[in-house]
């Protein structure tokens, strides 16, 4: 793997001497038709100065690899970005949902996501849950709308000395951009197709465990794919209408279609009305349209629309007539208003977002039959039918953002620009179970004795016979002679509406300096304070931000930078927190006396409620940066350091009404349980270290005709973090930040290392090749990623736990054994051939190549612990696979 790596890296610095040499031979030459020097400039970005974080253009963007087309996956170029390890699993191959992805070691749902300005987080609860086939929970992800890049024109990275203009993160901003008409005329359309197919031809490489290959074949579950195929479609028009005005308008359609078995393997004796294979869809649009209109020479207005709404298809296995569709995305409308007024220049942003995490299409009752004359689909199991009802859960807001940037003042050797701003919000989010449903199984039913016979249209009634062929003696005892079945018990998941309302305002204020320093060079420094409140947690917060700059007094091509930067960023409470209370107490028990009663006769009993919602502080975190920015010639090489203190982060634990902490079941409604119930607490702290490192070439190398840009970056991570997420259960142990054993060494719980978007150090190198001949456009990607190797960790059960001397005392502590992930390479290669067939007229083709060496990299790890030792299951990624485009543009 090494001596690929060299060969590789060499044969690119080689090219790259070729081609500096053959530039400044041409240096003076006009460019043609493609004004290349620009695309790749990343000099536009704001806070480029303080080392903030990178843009990806508009061209970076059409150039580059991307599969499904999501934002995240482009990220993967930069550096400082951690992806989740099941991101690029082989068996989940199918699925189109972008990745979650940490910023500077914060947690994945901690970003900021921003489209146009807007944010686009999901704050219903972006955890969610890891089985889309739950009765109350549903799936979640911190991207409320999945945006298909062809809509963007950049997208801005930025992971320190962020702007306090930016608030609501604790780890990182993704800030996307839509395009912007700037031709007189333009349509393009394409399509886009990929596939995989276990047995039989494929487009996808899939590695999958020995073990775990008959299953996977016959696979009832979305978490093994066996087979899928992806079709995306894209169109859009533009035109600038005048001087003055112009509009734009997209549309991308990504599917995708994932062939399942319903019923496991000798489930099944005969299917009524039902399928034995299934094709689960994930249906993501995004329809768009943007306009824009110069009102005056310094008043502009700018108006656009998203639609982005994505529909996943699911059935429950083993069960009839179980199909239902996970809804989410939404709609996000955005007016914006630029003033260049007298004293400077003021901005204006009003938008609304609905964004939705919903069950629809599902069957509003579940109900399981012991096997009988008339439900007789499955002979070796539950008969299973229907489905876990509708729920609805949105988030609706509506923002307003004024900033005033002040004409800069200059004095002497000293320039100064000032700016102020202020956000207002409503944000109402809700979880709405639509209708009463109610769930009963096979264990819960009764024989019907002689003379007793089903009431007219009660659906928990059988007249069917029970078969007792394959049931044990006592049981057969039981439905001897039984005339049918009926349904004594179940559970009701009643009819409710759980709600929060929060408004939200802020304030910020920044300033921005410079002092001319003659041949000492030039200081360059931003002061800003922000300070938010809102009213879900009655908090208000301040977060000063400070980065100064010292740069060298050097000519430009050559100049050296030193950035230091001293910041705080709080971060959000998830609504989550308060849908939860009161959530568990729409359930009953319901229990018949008789086969005649109706379940609104039946004796109900409430579930308790397990969830206490109480106000808690809002989580922060508080950075140190430190950095160094050399520019050469056309190159720029940047390197720094950021270390964050996360603090006062969220988590769950389970309490008792004095407020201690119980290790018993919150969920639980047994007596010795009534008094516990699940809270959030701010318990949860990080500790991270960062070192990045990335080199570029600020133009294209090489001649008219062939030009190069480069981009090598480099990251080193360490986190150290006492928790997963904020549903993780705190334990009094942690809480007193107990000693445990890690693989045999003695140390105290927070200085656990992190087990997820923690790959010790990686490794990217992005080139891009343009050749033109004659009437075409050639161009070769490449991006080669090396991620280090690291430990995922398995908790030990008491039986094995390791003893220790504290304190004089031999005690047995926590024990967590440890298993090595090996290292990771992948090559990615997107081939792209334009070719202009009649005035403007341009067909054009892109091959996608993912992991061309078709390198088995393991994913995650399923672990155990007895008493032979570990042992592990690997899940391997993705190997080689295609994504083929084919389209027109004008």
């Amino acid at each position: 793997m090494k001596t690929i790596i060299m060969i590789i890296f060499t044969g690119i610095l080689l090219m790259a001497q070729e081609e500096i040499l053959s530039d400044v031979n041409q240096k003076g030459q006009k460019e043609k038709a493609y004004n290349l020097d620009k695309i790749y400039s990343v000099s536009s970005l704001k806070d480029k100065k303080y080392l903030s974080g990178e843009k990806i253009s508009q061209e970076m963007i059409q150039d580059n690899p991307n599969g499904n087309g999501d934002i995240t996956s482009l990220l993967r170029i930069l550096p400082n970005v951690q992806f989740d390890n099941k991101q690029l699993s082989s068996q989940t191959a199918g699925e189109i949902d972008p990745a979650n992805i940490s910023i500077s070691g914060g947690l994945y749902y901690q970003n900021l996501f921003l489209l146009d300005g807007a944010g686009i987080n999901n704050d219903l609860n972006p955890i969610g849950t890891t089985n889309p086939t739950t009765p109350t929970s549903l799936l979640g992800r911190s991207q409320g709308m999945n945006i298909d890049t062809s809509l963007l024109g950049s997208i801005k990275v930025l992971d320190s000395n962020i702007s306090a203009s930016y608030g609501g993160f604790s780890g990182g901003v993704v800030e996307a951009e839509t395009k912007r008409p700037t031709k007189k005329f333009s349509a393009k359309i394409s399509q886009q197709i990929s596939q995989g197919d276990f047995n039989g031809f494929s487009l996808t490489k899939y590695h999958i465990n020995e073990k775990s290959q008959d299953a996977f074949i016959n696979s009832t579950s979305a978490n093994s794919q066996p087979k899928f195929i992806k079709y995306i479609t894209r169109a859009s028009l533009e035109s600038k209408i005048n001087e003055k005005s112009g509009v734009i308008a997209s549309f991308s359609a990504n599917q995708s279609f994932i062939p399942l078995k319903s019923y496991a393997q000798g489930q099944i004796n005969q299917i009524i009305g039902d399928k034995t294979t299934k094709t689960q869809k994930r249906l993501n649009y995004n329809a768009f349209i943007k306009g824009y209109y110069d009102i005056l020479s310094n008043l502009v207005l700018e108006a656009s629309y998203t639609f982005a709404p994505q529909y996943n298809e699911y059935f429950i296995v083993n069960t009839k007539d179980s199909d239902f569709y996970l809804k989410s995305g939404g709609h996000q409308a955005n007016l914006k208003s630029i003033w260049d007024n007298t004293i400077g220049n003021f901005t204006a942003i009003l938008n609304f977002g609905y964004l939705e995490n919903s069950r629809t299409g599902s069957a509003q009752n579940m109900k399981g039959w012991r096997y009988s004359t008339d439900k007789n689909w499955n002979v070796n199991g539950s008969n299973n039918e229907g489905g876990y009802g509708n729920v609805s859960s949105k988030q609706i807001n509506l923002n307003l953002k004024l900033v005033q940037e002040f004409d800069t003042i200059k004095y002497k050797k000293w320039l100064n620009k000032f700016s102020v701003g202020t956000e207002s919000g409503f944000v109402y989010a809700d979880y709405h179970r639509l209708g009463d449903t109610i769930f009963s199984g096979s264990a819960f039913t009764k024989p019907l004795k002689t003379g007793e016979t089903c009431l007219v249209g009660d659906e928990y009634c059988s007249n069917g016979v029970v078969d007792t062929s394959l049931m044990n003696a006592s049981l057969k005892k039981i439905w001897e002679n039984n005339n049918g079945q009926y349904m004594y018990r179940s559970t009701l998941y009643k009819q409710g509406l759980i709600a929060v309302n929060n408004f939200t305002l802020a304030l910020f204020i920044e300033d921005d300096m410079s002092f001319l320093l003659g041949k000492g060079g030039m200081i360059e420094s931003k002061i800003g304070l922000r300070s938010d409140f809102d009213t879900f947690m009655s908090k208000t917060t301040f977060a000063p931000r400070f980065s100064i700059k010292y740069i060298t007094p050097v000519k430009k091509d050559y100049q050296t930078s030193f950035v230091f930067g001293a910041n705080r960023y709080y971060g959000r409470n998830i609504f989550n927190y308060a849908l939860l209370d009161g959530r568990s107490s729409l359930e009953y028990t319901l229990i018949k006396s008789s086969y005649n009663q109706s379940w609104s006769e039946a004796t109900a009993t409430q579930n308790k409620n397990d969830t206490n919602f109480k106000k808690i502080r809002v989580p922060y975190s508080d950075e140190l940066m430190g950095g160094i920015q050399q520019n050469i010639s056309m190159f720029s090489i940047s390197a720094k350091y950021i270390h964050r203190f996360g603090r006062d982060e969220v988590r769950r634990a389970c309490k008792d009404s004095q407020g201690n902490i119980s290790t018993l079941s919150c969920a639980s409604n047994s007596k010795l349980t009534q008094d516990l119930h699940y809270v959030y607490t701010n318990e949860g702290k990080s500790d991270t270290d960062i070192v990045t490192l990335s080199i570029q070439n600020d133009q294209f190398i090489g001649l008219n005709w062939f030009k190069n840009y480069f981009l090598f970056a480099f990251d080193f991570t360490n986190i150290k973090r006492n928790y997963a997420d904020y549903n993780e259960n705190l334990t009094q142990g942690e809480l007193d930040n107990q000693y445990i054993s890690y693989n045999g060494k003695i140390m105290r719980y927070a200085d656990r290392p992190a087990s997820n978007f923690v790959r010790p150090f990686t490794i990217r190198l992005n080139t891009t090749h343009h050749f033109y001949f004659w009437r075409t456009k050639w161009l070769v990607n490449n991006f080669f990623r090396y991620r280090s190797a690291y430990n995922t960790m398995i908790s030990v059960g008491n039986k094995f736990q390791d003893s220790v001397i504290i304190d004089g005392v031999l005690t047995q502590v926590p024990t967590f054994k440890t298993y090595r992930v090996r290292d990771a390479f992948t090559w990615d290669m997107r081939i792209g051939f334009e070719v202009d067939m009649y005035r403007k007229n341009t067909l054009f083709v892109n091959l996608d190549i993912f992991n061309l060496l078709d390198t088995k990299n393991i994913a995650i790890t399923s672990l155990s612990y007895g008493s032979a030792g570990l042992s592990a299951t690997p899940v391997y990624e993705i190997g080689r696979s295609f994504y083929i485009e084919v389209g027109y543009k004008y």
